[in-house]
């Protein structure tokens, strides 16, 4: 006596359900690299910032020519302990000594150079970035800007 196997066609759709899942998850594993393997080099580049040195001029009815300076953009984002770097480019006034107090860092724009500055943020906060020559309105400011540390 012989055993006959009957195989329904919803048997055959299922295995073949089976085997492409399985196959699925092998490719998506192999390229994700098992999900353990970090890219080489990616975890030291830093998080670019570009900043500009900016100036708004305005004339009142009087003639009265009033003239501000501002960091643009005005705040970054960044989180703490990431590689930041800000390259701020002078494009307007001569010089802008500055300081971000709360990481120690000081420095000067020029007009018409880039200042690179690289730093890893230890704190969280809201951390202020001063001109030192435009500190107030009669100094043609305050040139303030901010990183936010999450």
């Amino acid at each position: 006596m012989s055993k006959v196997f009957v195989i329904k066609k919803k048997q055959i759709q299922l295995a073949i359900a089976v085997v492409a899942l399985i196959a699925v998850c092998i490719v998506f594993l192999s390229w994700r690299g098992g999900g353990s393997q970090e890219v080489a080099g990616q975890a030291n580049e830093p998080r670019v910032f570009e900043l500009v040195t900016g100036e708004f001029k305005s004339e009142a009815a009087d003639g009265k020519v009033t003239e501000v300076y501002l960091w643009a953009p005005g705040t970054i984002v960044v989180n703490k302990g990431e590689l930041t770097q800000l390259k701020i480019h002078g494009t307007s006034g001569d010089t802008h000594p500055f300081v971000i107090e709360d990481f120690g860092i000081s420095g000067e724009v020029q007009n018409g150079k880039v200042t690179t500055i690289t730093f890893t943020p230890d704190k969280k906060g809201i951390f202020p970035i001063h001109c030192m020559t435009h500190t107030d309105m009669q100094n043609s400011g305050p040139m303030v800007g901010y990183i936010v540390v999450q």
